[in-house]
């Protein structure tokens, strides 16, 4: 059996479109990023002092004529000694 809205040959079925629905479905892929982190290296150069004990020996003559006399100049063996070197000395023997 026909309707009559939609048997009718007068009034002919028409269709009509609505505007399209927009439906997004996301879809998530991993994705490799480098990322690049540059560490920069600083060489500092610091000067430290570190003492090093250098001793001087100085020689002094003294005249004892005006003093109690002891019988000679008053400079110490002990002192020409520190002055010479020792290579010195053993050249000096080896040489007599």
């Amino acid at each position: 059996m026909c309707d009559h809205h939609h048997c009718n040959p007068l009034c002919p079925t028409e269709t009509i479109y609505d505007p399209p629905i927009r439906v997004v479905r996301d879809f998530f892929h991993p994705q490799r990023v480098q990322v690049v982190q540059i560490v920069e290296v600083v060489n500092r150069h610091h000067c430290v002092p570190v003492y090093e004990k250098v001793v001087q020996v100085v020689e002094r003559e003294e005249d004892c004529t005006h003093h109690h006399h002891h019988g000679g100049n008053a400079t110490v063996a002990g002192e020409k000694a520190k002055t010479r070197s020792k290579s010195n000395g053993r050249r000096a023997a080896k040489r007599k």
